[in-house]
């Protein structure tokens, strides 16, 4: 695969030395590239290359969708003077005000004495509704809390209790071996065929089977048997909302998805079930809403440079999507208070322009379909994840931010490239993803 580019072709330069001197420029990235994790990460999306040269393409790509004259006009009702949310942008008083209400309600919640099983729950909620930043401290006490008292959980011999316990915990760090998931094996050493119509747990064990390490065999039993019969259950039921979920996770593991985007699914999911907590709902729609009005200044502010600058005019090969390129930031690190990192990857990726893409590479190497090539990446990228995966629960003398920012590169490149070349033809899903994630503000109302 020579000059190939990544597994999912991340638009991050080709020597490490490009990487290092970028990140040393963007804050949250100033030393992250000589951890483990981010070497783990640079060998997921660098390939060899036969030189070090790299020859710009002059490919014709499509008329930019956004207009600057658009972008400078994008203004949610989520911002007027006099604000604080740490200086970043001047948010409304009265939606600030209203937020920290909702946080407060929400950390009596996590102050509370609830059972194990109920607090996992309600912290994976949290998180999956991307409001889970906002309540790290108290997050982490209440998992090291569990961690401790872990046979509370365990005793009760449930699926989804046990894979919801293992995924937290090996995602906030923690150690936990596979061994939590001895009682639901058989003594042929395969999970029990009882297990077959517990869709619930299936579907927890399937999203924890992707935080496994390299040679844990359990753990890639897990992945298979759940897979398998989540499947079969998608050829046979109609229980819409869990039917779904079950898809959406069939189609990318929740660790591999962009979280601003899986969080804004899964607002929409969360609103239609029955039984839900109505705090975490307000707060996960006006904080989505708060910080894409911070996104939105930004996008102001760097289409102002861009159209100064003059490049897009100027050079042939130069892609004009300074939307898409936004993305990327948002991507490695959507929270409010590392703006100035987000717009520093933008402006990286805006002035370097194209690359070559693994998947294409692949294809015209092997001579095979585009489908045949993304499987094939797809399978080195998920032995890639079991080794980052360990690499996490490494004690490390980086911030848990670094080490986050830098695995979220492996997430938006998938999401930039699941569909296709979501740059060189962003008219279809990536342009629903801009739209949605900032440009529409979620209503309140419902």
């Amino acid at each position: 695969m020579a000059s190939c580019i990544g597994f999912f072709s991340s638009p991050f330069p080709l020597a490490s030395t490009r990487l290092q001197s970028k990140t040393r420029s963007l804050g949250i990235f100033s030393r992250a590239s000589s951890s483990r994790v981010s070497l783990r990460i640079l060998s997921a999306f660098t390939a060899p290359v036969q030189s070090p040269e790299v020859h710009r393409r002059s490919a014709n790509y499509q008329p930019r969708i956004w207009e600057h004259s658009f972008i400078q006009s994008l203004e949610s009702g989520y911002k007027i003077e006099g604000a604080r949310m740490a200086k970043i942008v001047n948010i409304s008083e009265v939606h600030a005000e209203q937020a920290e209400k909702l946080k407060d309600e929400v950390r009596k919640l996590l102050n509370e004495r609830l059972h194990p099983v109920v607090m996992l729950e309600l912290i994976d909620n949290l998180q999956h509704l991307g409001i889970g930043y906002l309540f790290d401290r108290e997050i982490n006490e209440s998992l090291s809390n569990i961690s401790s008292k872990r046979d509370d959980v365990l005793s009760k011999k449930d699926l989804h209790a046990t894979s919801l316990l293992f995924r937290l915990l090996r995602d906030h760090g923690f150690q936990v071996t596979q061994d939590v998931f001895d009682d639901f094996m058989d003594r042929s050493g395969e999970f029990m065929d009882s297990l077959r119509d517990n869709t619930k747990g299936l579907l927890s064990l399937y999203e924890a089977s992707y935080h496994g390490f390299e040679g844990e065999s359990i753990i890639d039993k897990a992945r298979a048997f759940s897979t398998e019969q989540l499947k079969k259950y998608m050829k046979g039921n109609d229980k819409m909302n869990l039917r779904e979920q079950v898809d959406h996770a069939l189609e990318l593991p929740r660790l591999w998805r962009m979280q601003r985007l899986e969080a804004l699914w899964f607002i929409d999911q969360y609103e239609r079930q029955g039984d839900i907590n109505t705090v975490l709902l307000k707060l996960a729609k006006l904080d989505f809403n708060m910080v894409q009005s911070v996104h939105q200044e930004s996008l102001r502010s760097l289409s102002r440079w861009w159209v100064d600058l003059g490049l897009g005019e100027k050079l042939s090969y130069m892609r004009d999507r300074l939307p898409e390129h936004f993305l990327w930031g948002v991507g490695t690190t959507s929270a409010p208070q590392y703006r100035l990192s987000r717009e520093g990857v933008t402006k990286d990726e805006l002035k370097r322009g194209d690359v070559p893409k693994a998947i294409q590479c692949y294809m015209n190497d092997k001579k095979v379909y585009e489908e045949v090539s993304r499987e094939h990446i797809r399978g080195l990228l998920s032995e890639k994840w079991k080794n980052i995966n360990e690499d996490r629960i490494t004690p490390s003398p980086f911030p848990r931010e670094v080490v986050d920012a830098a695995i979220d590169l492996l997430r938006i490149s998938q999401c930039i490239y699941q569909y296709g070349d979501g740059h060189g033809s962003p008219d279809k899903e990536t342009k629903d993803q801009i739209m949605s994630l900032f440009i529409q503000p979620i209503s309140l109302d419902a």
